[in-house]
């Protein structure tokens, strides 16, 4: 409290004092400041839901829609890059943290590898295909398997049967 609220010390605090105490600790100016910005991480979050289901299940359109709406939604994320076909940034993900190549991501119980096996990008834009397989090639040097799966939750996904599903040879070539 002392270095983050220029008000004397008290018996009792009050929740302002508090909450900008906490939003100063967390490195925001203020209160309000930081609930906007949870507000937009929240926001933020939703819309990469929204993108990564539409590329994996469809409406394709869809996920370009939010795509065009907002450039920016697959930097830092590496389940959106690996449904974009982005090697690069796959690759400089996986080679900042290398775990994340075998994350299990909350959502769906996915690792990014049946991502990039079932997104849906080559479909609309055919000149994806190539980054899908090379991201699809640089997880597996990584350390992801060729025979991941999801563990049959609401209906079995593996890495191989969503290549064949969305119709890419090329990924379906790099798992085999």
């Amino acid at each position: 409290l002392a270095r983050h609220h220029l008000a004397p010390h008290r018996d009792t605090v009050s929740l302002a004092a508090a909450q900008l105490v906490v939003a100063r600790e967390l490195g925001y100016r203020s209160w309000p400041v930081l609930k906007a910005a949870i507000e937009a991480r929240a926001t933020t979050g939703r819309q990469l839901s929204s993108f990564l289901a539409a590329s994996v299940d469809g409406p394709l359109d869809r996920a370009a829609d939010i795509l065009r709406a907002d450039p920016t939604i697959a930097v830092g994320d590496l389940r959106a890059a690996a449904v974009l076909g982005d090697a690069e940034s796959v690759r400089s993900m996986v080679a900042t943290d290398p775990a994340t190549a075998l994350a299990i991501d909350d959502e769906r119980g996915w690792p990014p590898l049946l991502y990039a096996c079932y997104s849906r990008w080559h479909q609309l834009d055919p000149e994806r295909a190539p980054g899908m397989a090379e991201v699809v090639g640089v997880l597996l040097g990584a350390g992801a398997s060729p025979d991941t799966n999801d563990g049959g939750r609401t209906r079995f996904r593996s890495a191989l049967k969503g290549s064949v599903e969305v119709n890419n040879p090329a990924v379906t070539e790099v798992l085999l």
